[in-house]
């Protein structure tokens, strides 16, 4: 009898404690479920700002605007050259820098009375007034040290040649047979490996025409003594190339 009342007090006694740590386990889960939201949040904070598309074009346009500031004569927007190619929106120049640059016209019309009753004229000497996006604004005539536009406009073909590394644009200025050295190369003679050479590309591209004089009927292009060197001459109403040192 003794022993079953000890067995009841002691079973009275373990249910409400059982209970109690049966409570006190619900507890310690509800921090878990509160600190997961801030845990999820910071990976979309710290990804967002670097992984945003805003913030990529900034760096290229400003890398685009440098890249045309390099020629550029002063901070005013400036451009001084020979026109090597033109279209309808937009115009090539050969910089006094040795530099080709595209500029483009804006959707009014630009300021061109400057450049008289000829209008663009390819191998024509310009100075161009550019806006803040690069766009023309007016342009105007300036003198070239050959004063000779036709000639100037064969030795923009050159540049634009060497320019785009075309050798047969360049091969059908030559005038066939040509000198080379002490010798006359025919046409199936002339090939790319030999006469179309990284100096000659480098030198032709780089040229600033503005002051490129001309020497009786010809124009002898070189940097350096002896090579490379080419000599434009005209023949008959034209003019070709009619000496080359690669």
């Amino acid at each position: 009898m003794i022993k079953k009342q000890a067995c009841l007090i002691a079973s009275l006694i373990l249910v409400p404690a059982l209970f109690a740590a049966g409570c006190g386990k619900q507890t310690p889960s509800a921090a878990p479920e509160a600190s997961v939201a801030p845990a999820e949040a910071l990976p979309e904070q710290a990804i967002s700002p670097a992984g945003s598309e805003e913030s990529a074009p900034a760096p290229v346009e400003t890398a685009e605007r440098a890249t045309n500031a390099e020629t550029a004569e002063d901070t005013e927007g400036l451009y001084r050259g020979v026109v090597i190619d033109a279209a309808m929106h937009s115009v090539v120049l050969q910089t006094d820098k040795g530099k080709s640059v595209i500029l483009s016209y804006p959707e009014e019309k630009p300021d061109l009375s400057g450049l008289g009753s000829e209008g663009i004229v390819i191998g024509m000497g310009v100075e161009i007034t550019v806006d803040d996006n690069d766009k023309v604004t007016a342009m105007k005539r300036i003198p070239t040290a050959s004063e000779d536009t036709e000639a100037l406009r064969a030795i923009a073909n050159l540049v634009t040649a060497a320019s785009f590394d075309d050798f047969d644009s360049f091969r059908s200025s030559v005038m066939f047979p040509v000198t080379s050295g002490k010798k006359e190369v025919s046409e199936s003679e002339f090939t790319e490996d030999v006469y179309w050479t990284d100096p000659l590309k480098s030198m032709l591209s780089s040229l600033d025409l503005l002051k490129l004089e001309k020497n009786n009927d010809s124009f002898v292009i070189q940097n350096e003594s002896p090579a490379p060197s080419v000599t434009v001459s005209r023949v008959k109403d034209d003019w070709y190339v009619t000496e080359i040192d690669p």
